[in-house]
């Protein structure tokens, strides 16, 4: 009876061994990222009497490697942005992503390409805020982004991770303000894209 116990604990240990990851990127990996961004703008293309246009924007990432190299994620965004006392609008975003990480054992660089969906909400305190920015006022925004970035180690469980991002966006109006204030803001619905370079940093839990 002893035997069996022994050899049960014996099998055990090398079941967990086995499945333990073995790198930053092995299955059951968990990245943790987080950026921060901030913006001051003046002159005429950004200010509204007098008052300059102040940016802010916070992203928290979790990724969870599914598989060896591939990675699921949910970032979650909030953007903030400022005119002086006259115009607040805040932008509040989730969504899923996916992803493949190139790495192996001892590796200190880690690149990486992504594609997410972003699901974003966005509220207006000040119709001055809408008008200015080119926007219809509440409303719902989505971003499908295209990513690629790498995770320089700095430590054995801390990177910095520069990225670069590809965003198509969609922004649907709440229909109060369509109606109402449709003849100095044009359509209910608007698209663009934005170019953006970011860099946070990454905890890797393996």
């Amino acid at each position: 009876m002893k035997r069996f116990l022994f050899l049960g604990v014996i099998l055990s240990l090398s079941a967990s061994v086995a499945v333990a990851q073995e790198f930053a990127a092995d299955k059951k990996a968990i990245f943790l990222t987080g950026s921060a961004a901030f913006s001051s703008s003046d002159g005429d293309l950004y200010s509204y009497s007098g008052k300059r246009l102040i940016e802010l924007n916070l992203t928290a990432t979790f990724d969870y490697f599914i598989v060896r190299h591939v990675l699921i994620g949910m970032p979650v965004t909030l953007h903030r942005q400022y005119k002086g006392d006259y115009n607040i609008a805040s932008t509040l975003g989730v969504g899923p992503e996916l992803g493949y990480v190139y790495g192996a054992a001892g590796s200190q660089i880690l690149p990486y390409a992504k594609v997410g969906y972003l699901y974003s909400v966005l509220s207006s305190e000040n119709w001055l805020t809408s008008y200015s920015y080119g926007l219809i006022g509440n409303g719902i925004q989505t971003d499908l982004i295209f990513s690629l970035g790498m995770i320089l180690l700095v430590q054995k469980h801390v990177g910095i991770n520069p990225q670069i991002s590809y965003h198509f966006q969609r922004y649907d109006a709440d229909s109060y303000y369509d109606d109402y204030y449709s003849h100095g803001l044009g359509s209910a619905s608007e698209t663009g894209n934005i170019l953006q370079f970011s860099i946070g940093l990454t905890g890797l839990l393996y």
